[in-house]
């Protein structure tokens, strides 16, 4: 049977950063793990699977700045 894709992306604050470790490889594996698992299930009930496309991650406090995609390239501002 076909499977739906439907591409997901994510965005993570500095607070998840933080939690991280404040490290963009824990947190990226983080966001990762949740969207597998969630992924997982909804592609053997539902025929529909989530791939991440997409993942930024503001890893500055004062919410300016650039945000780091957690493939480690750049994207606008947030501000």
């Amino acid at each position: 049977m076909n499977v739906t894709v439907c591409r997901i992306a994510s965005d993570a604050d500095y607070a998840c950063y933080v939690l991280k470790g404040s490290s963009l490889t824990d947190a990226a594996v983080d966001i990762e793990t949740l969207i597998k698992g969630a992924s997982a299930i909804f592609e053997r009930d539902a025929r529909v699977s989530f791939p991440i496309t997409t993942a930024w991650l503001l890893a500055r406090a004062d919410g300016f700045g650039l945000p780091e995609s957690l493939d480690g390239e750049n994207y606008g501002s947030y501000g």
